[in-house]
């Protein structure tokens, strides 16, 4: 019988663990990205996307309009935003549900103190600025290709600024801000959800971190405003800038050493646990491991993503007389042998475990055939070769939920059914290893007290 412990606290807490998913994520699309092991829909759209970009700006930049200031006082103020958004873009603040650079101020800024068609150049020259802090391994024009792409989001913005005529920075055109804000955003969405699928990902993954940053520049926009409103296009305006970007790069620096911190208890974690589920003498889950498995496919029951469950008992015959004859090296490699020759017949999608010294478990949630479990067995039995020495034979019991009730009674019912295939099984060898030794008494006997053979009589 099957007990199942009460189920325990996790070591590691969620939050954690989807921090420690989230960096490994990040890291390695990273290391992708620095190695060059893309695939060809990496480089088309990286390149596409980037150099597209790169085009638009430099054409925004020559053939966009012309720029009336001459005044070294904007030029050096332009100059400052750049540096600013270098210094924004170097800063990640992570999380659990993705990552965010404070940018967002600087943006807002250059749309209300910059000419707008410079936008586009002087953003993506604060980009590159930016990356260069970084060192990668990566292609030259790829690399340049990929950071630029993440300077498409000020399109948006530039658009519905121009359309409404450029206005002046004042609190009374609010709802044109929000309109180029939603603008940003739905750019931003275009371009990730274009990378994503290039990158071979799931789009609904992009949900969550996608309302995170947004959230995060939304609520980052009314700093640039504000110290537009305060200081214009002045120098001042670097300062009022500057001030909270360092706080929150120091935060972010904090951030970045406890999330190291989190994914080194995390790898070190994962690796205690997976540990812990394992046998180690057959690479197979443990009895831990089914109870949490048990437990586990309980519950996916119980919320209707599993409907079917079949179960495998398997108990090794012959372990005993194996030690005691050719020593426990032997009976050890019996073992490793039938839990090879057991996971290797058990369907797709099956959980295996060893439960004990001699014992085997299957689970088979929603298995492809009705007939999975029986055909796995007799499999089973047309691949054990019980003349050899010493002998690979296994006694086995099936079992399914529904017709039993729960998962436990069903593994119940099939321990019992290996148990009764065990007995058949040495009732039978009983019966092979009596009839030779009765027919050499026999043999030896006198004539008259010969046992008369089954279906003969004496006449």
């Amino acid at each position: 019988m099957i007990r199942r412990p009460p189920r325990s606290t996790p070591l590691y807490s969620s939050a954690a663990s989807d921090v420690y998913k989230r960096q490994h994520e990040i890291a390695s699309i990273r290391q992708r990205h620095d190695d060059g092991a893309l695939r060809r829909t990496d480089w088309v759209s990286a390149l596409t996307l980037g150099w597209g970009f790169i085009a638009v700006a430099i054409s925004l930049a020559v053939f966009g309009g012309n720029v009336t200031t001459t005044d070294a006082t904007h030029v050096w103020s332009w100059i400052g935003l750049v540096a600013l958004y270098a210094l924004a873009h170097d800063t990640v603040f992570a999380a659990a549900t993705g990552s965010a650079v404070p940018t967002q101020p600087i943006l807002v800024a250059m749309l209300l103190t910059v000419p707008l068609n410079l936008v586009p150049i002087l953003l993506l020259a604060g980009v590159l600025l930016g990356a260069m802090l970084n060192a990668s391994s990566a292609r030259f024009t790829y690399r340049i290709a990929l950071e630029a792409i993440a300077a498409w989001h000020c399109m948006g913005p530039v658009l519905v600024l121009a359309a409404f005529g450029n206005p002046s920075p004042s609190l009374s055109h609010w709802p044109i801000y929000l309109l180029a804000i939603g603008a940003q955003f739905v750019t931003d969405a275009i371009v990730a959800v274009v990378r994503t699928l290039a990158l071979g990902s799931s789009v609904r993954s992009l949900a969550a971190p996608m309302i995170w940053t947004f959230g995060i520049d939304l609520m980052l926009a009314p700093i640039g405003l504000t110290a537009v409103l305060a200081a214009g296009a002045r120098p001042e305006l670097l300062i009022l800038l500057a001030a909270p970007l360092g706080m929150i790069r120091l935060l972010a620096q904090d951030r970045s050493a406890h999330l190291e911190q989190a994914l080194t208890l995390g790898t070190a974690y994962v690796e205690v646990s997976t540990q812990a589920r394992v046998d180690s003498m057959t690479g197979i889950a443990n009895r831990r491991g089914w109870e949490e498995a048990l437990e586990a496919l309980e519950q996916d029951v119980l919320d209707g993503r599993v409907s079917q469950i079949d179960v495998v008992m398997a108990d090794l015959d012959h372990l005993k007389i194996t030690n005691d004859r050719y020593g426990h090296q032997a009976g050890d490699d019996l073992i490793r042998e039938a839990a090879a020759l057991i996971r290797r017949m058990a369907p797709a999608g099956a959980f295996v475990a060893r439960l004990g010294g001699d014992e085997f478990g299957v689970l088979i949630p929603d298995p492809a055939s009705p007939l999975a479990a029986t055909r796995m067995v007799a499999d089973l039995r047309a691949a054990m070769d019980p003349t050899r020495e010493p002998p690979l034979s296994i006694s086995l019991g099936v079992a399914a939920a529904p017709p039993c009730s729960t998962i436990t009674d069903a593994v119940e019912v099939a321990d019992t059914a290996a148990a009764l295939d065990k007995a058949s099984r040495r009732a039978g060898r009983d019966l092979q290893a009596v009839t030779p030794r009765r027919r050499a008494a026999d043999t030896q006997a006198p004539p008259s007290e010969r046992q008369p053979s089954a279906g003969r009589s004496d006449s």
